[in-house]
């Protein structure tokens, strides 16, 4: 039976250094997520609930937009854009800009409503 050749290893390493450079987000910025509770209180303040559904809000019976439970799980947000949490807070601030047509409104919320907004709504599971 042949001995594996002392490169095998080499070969691998080297293989699995690619692919994990090839993984890397070349340092950009990840949105340090806000407070939940914060942005529990501003999904009510910002009448999110008059359009969507969250769970544990009686005000959240909105049926025109989509159902905000489990939304950390989906893939895509507002039908074409990755749902990150950075893209999801510039959707919530500017929600024509991302999604052009959209039914969403551009409520005026600012850049930390919308991180605290995305911390409440990822935790919704």
């Amino acid at each position: 039976m042949r001995r594996p050749t002392p490169l095998l290893p080499a070969l691998l390493v080297a293989v699995l250094m690619v692919v994990l450079q090839a993984c890397d987000d070349g340092g950009q910025e990840v949105l340090a997520l806000g407070d939940v509770d914060h942005g529990r209180e501003l999904f009510v303040g910002y009448g999110c609930g008059a359009c969507h559904q969250v769970g544990g809000i009686r005000q959240a019976r909105g049926r025109v937009g989509p159902d905000l439970d489990g939304l950390a799980d989906q893939r895509m947000i507002a039908g074409s854009l990755p749902n990150t949490p950075e893209q999801l807070a510039a959707f919530i601030q500017n929600p024509q800009q991302h999604a052009p047509g959209t039914g969403m409104p551009d409520v005026g919320v600012t850049p930390d409503d919308a991180e605290d907004l995305v911390a409440f709504l990822l935790d919704q599971g």
